[in-house]
């Protein structure tokens, strides 16, 4: 199977596995899919979304800490 085959795949397993997304939310949860079917293992994953929380809290120093 192809790249695309796959990537459909694995989106409609997600969809199944939430019974659904809202209309509102298909976007976000297509790019969500994406990064995750371009980024498949959980240490990768992990990672960049630290770097993610380190570049945030770089560009809004003042935000406050929750």
């Amino acid at each position: 199977m192809n790249g695309i085959g796959n990537f459909w795949n694995q989106v409609k397993r997600r969809l199944r596995k939430f019974n659904g997304v809202p209309k509102e939310c298909i976007g976000l949860f297509l790019t969500k899919c994406g990064w995750r079917f371009k980024n498949p293992k959980p240490q990768d994953q992990l990672r960049q979304l630290k770097q993610w929380v380190i570049n945030f809290n770089r560009s809004y120093p003042e935000q406050p800490h929750i």
